[in-house]
C-alpha cells in the first residue's frame, strides 16, 4: 500500500525523472511544440499540475499567448464547464457508500482530530453527513493537506482550490475556442471507484496528516521521505520544470495507462486538423506509453519550449 500511495501522489501532482535524447529537448520544461510535417498545423502541449492554478499560469504569459493563437483547446475532460457531464459523473461516484471509519480504519482518529482542529469539522460531518460523493470529498481533503505544505514553502498553489486545468478551460471558453475533452467518462468513473484508488488515497491522507501535524525534525524516516518527495515534485513544477524518462516502464496505475491509451487514439487526428493547445497532467507525457513518445512514433516532431 505504501508504494501505491506514492503513485497516487505522482498521478495527482505529476512526478520527476530524467530526459531522454530521442525527443528534441535540452530543457526540463512542461511546454512542448508539436509539428505535423504532413500538414501546416502546429500545436502546443502543456503538462499541467493539478495543484497549481491561476497565479502559476500568470507567471508565464507565453501560455496565454499560445492558447489565444490556437483554434482548439484540448484537455482531459470538460467537467470544468459542462455541468451536465459533471452532474453525471458526480451521480455515478455516489455509489461509494463506505463510512468514514470504514474508509480510514486505524487512521480515523488521527485524521478526524486533525480536520476538527484545523477546519472545525471532522470526518463524520465531511463524509458520513455530506451529500457529495466520497471521492470528491477525499480529493478535496488531499488538496487541502498539500496546500498547507505548498503555502509553507511559498509555492504558487491554486487559489481557492481551482486547478490550472479548469482555469485554462475557462479561459479557452471565454476566447471562443472549440473545447474537446479526451476522457471516456465510464473509464474514469471505474478508476475513481476502485477500492485500490480510494484506499490508497485515504492512506496517503493519513500520511499527510502525520507530516503536517508534526515538526519536520521529529518525523520518522518513512514520513520524512514522503515529505521530501512532495517538496521535490511541487518545488520543481513551481519553477516550471519537469524531468522525463521516455524509456522507462509506466507506473502500474490505471489512472495513467488506460487513459493514455484512449487519448492517443484521439489526439493524432485532432492535431492534424487544427492548431491546438493541449493541456493534460504532466505525468501523462512521460514513460514509454507517454503522450510525447507515442506522438513521436507517429511522426510528429516534438520540441521543448522555454516557458519564458
Amino acid at each position: 500500500m505504501k508504494r501505491f500511495t506514492i503513485l497516487i501522489l505522482l498521478v495527482l501532482l505529476q512526478g520527476v525523472a530524467t530526459v531522454d535524447g530521442q525527443i528534441k529537448s535540452g530543457l526540463n520544461t512542461v511546454l512542448w511544440k508539436i509539428e505535423d510535417l504532413g500538414s501546416a498545423h502546429t500545436s502546443y502541449l502543456l503538462g499541467t499540475n493539478h495543484f497549481y492554478g491561476e497565479e502559476w499560469l500568470k507567471s508565464y504569459p507565453k501560455i496565454d499567448t499560445l492558447l489565444a493563437a490556437s483554434d482548439t483547446f484540448i484537455c482531459e475532460s470538460l467537467h470544468g464547464t459542462d455541468t451536465t457531464a459533471l452532474r453525471k459523473l458526480q451521480y455515478q461516484l455516489l455509489s461509494e457508500k463506505r463510512t468514514a471509519k470504514e474508509l480510514f480504519k486505524d487512521n480515523f482518529d488521527l485524521v478526524n482530530d486533525y480536520f476538527e482542529n484545523t477546519t472545525g469539522s471532522g470526518l463524520i460531518e465531511n463524509i458520513d453527513n455530506n451529500s457529495e460523493s466520497r471521492v470528491v470529498v477525499l480529493h478535496r481533503m488531499f488538496i487541502y493537506l498539500l496546500d498547507e505544505i505548498g503555502t509553507k514553502n511559498k509555492y504558487k498553489v491554486a487559489e481557492n482550490g481551482v486547478p490550472m486545468d479548469k482555469v485554462l478551460l475557462q479561459s479557452a471558453t471565454l476566447k471562443n475556442k472549440k473545447n474537446i475533452g479526451l476522457d471516456a467518462i465510464a473509464v474514469v468513473t471505474k478508476i475513481y471507484l476502485s477500492d485500490k484508488f480510494i484506499d490508497g488515497l485515504c492512506s496517503y491522507i493519513g500520511e499527510l496528516v502525520t507530516i503536517n501535524s508534526q515538526d519536520l525534525s521529529v518525523l520518522n524516516s518513512s514520513s520524512k521521505k514522503s515529505y521530501d518527495q512532495i517538496v521535490s515534485v511541487l518545488g520543481n513544477y513551481n519553477k516550471g520544470t519537469f524531468g522525463y524518462n521516455f524509456t522507462a516502464k509506466p507506473t502500474t496505475t490505471a489512472m495513467l495507462e488506460k487513459r493514455n491509451k484512449i487519448w492517443i487514439k484521439k489526439l493524432p487526428d485532432l492535431l492534424k486538423k487544427s492548431n491546438s493547445f493541449v493541456a493534460v497532467g504532466a505525468l501523462h507525457l512521460d514513460s514509454k506509453i507517454g503522450i510525447i513518445p507515442e506522438l513521436q512514433k507517429m511522426g510528429f516532431v516534438i520540441t521543448a519550449v522555454d516557458l519564458n
